[in-house]
C-alpha cells in the first residue's frame, strides 16, 4: 500500500538531517521563490531561542506532497520554484526532540497559477475537516483542525498525533501543520515532536515570518 502524504511526512521528519549552516538571503522577487525565501535560524529563533545556536539545511524542490481524495491517499502538485528548510539544535539531537524542543521545517512553492495553489489549500482544508481519526500501516493517526487567525490568503492549520505500535514499541509523535497560500505562493510550516506535541500558537508565529519572507 502506498503510504499517505502524512505518513511519508512524519517518516521525513523523525529522520535526522545533514544540517547545513545557515546565511540570510536576500528577499525573494517577483513571486519566485529563492533561496532567500527561506526564514533565518534568527528569525526562527525567536521563536524557539533553543535554536539561536542551532543550524538550517537549504534543499531545492518545487513538488508539494499533499493529501488526496482518501484520509490514507496523496497528491502531487508541482510548481515553478520552491524551496524548504530545516531547523535544528546540536543540543538537541532530532530523535530526542520533545514539545518544548521541537524539529520545524518550513517549505513555500510557488505554484503555477493561483488557482492550482487554491487547489492545494483545498486538499489540505479537506483533509483536516474530515479525516479526523484513521489507521494505516501500523499507524493511528489523530487529527485535530486549528484556527490559525489570518495568514496570507488562504490559511489551514491542524494538529496531528501518531501513535506507531510497530516493532514491538509504541511511540506517539506530535505535529503541527501550518499551510498558507498568498497569491500563487504555498507555504508550510511543521514543527515536530518525538514525544509530546508542540506549541500551535508558536507555529503560527513561524508561518507568519515564513509567509512574508516568501513573498
Amino acid at each position: 500500500m502506498t503510504r499517505s502524504w502524512a505518513a511519508r511526512a512524519l517518516l521525513v521528519l523523525a529522520l535526522p538531517a545533514l544540517l547545513l549552516p545557515t546565511m540570510a538571503g536576500p528577499a525573494s522577487a517577483s513571486g519566485t521563490v529563492t533561496k532567500g525565501s527561506m526564514p533565518s535560524v534568527a528569525q526562527v529563533a525567536k521563536v524557539y531561542p533553543f535554536l539561536a545556536h542551532g543550524t538550517r539545511k537549504v534543499e531545492k524542490g518545487k513538488t508539494i506532497d499533499a493529501p488526496g481524495r482518501s484520509c490514507d491517499g496523496d497528491k502531487i502538485y508541482r510548481g515553478a520554484s520552491g524551496y524548504s528548510a530545516s531547523f535544528s539544535s546540536p543540543d538537541h539531537a532530532d530523535f530526542d526532540a520533545d514539545a518544548a524542543h521541537p524539529m520545524v521545517d518550513v517549505q513555500s512553492v510557488q505554484l503555477r497559477s493561483t488557482k492550482q495553489a487554491k487547489a492545494v489549500l483545498q486538499s489540505f482544508s479537506t483533509f483536516a475537516s474530515k479525516c479526523h481519526e484513521y489507521t494505516q500501516d501500523g499507524s493511528a493517526f489523530t487529527i485535530t483542525r486549528l484556527r490559525p487567525g489570518r495568514l496570507g490568503n488562504q490559511r489551514v492549520a491542524m494538529t496531528m498525533r501518531a501513535t506507531d505500535s510497530t516493532a514491538n514499541t509504541v511511540v506517539t509523535m506530535g505535529v503541527q501543520w501550518v499551510i498558507v497560500r498568498h497569491k500563487n505562493v504555498v507555504t508550510i510550516v511543521s514543527t515536530f515532536a518525538m514525544s509530546g506535541t508542540p506549541s500551535a500558537a508558536k507555529a503560527f508565529r513561524i508561518a507568519k515570518v515564513a509567509v512574508k519572507q516568501a513573498r
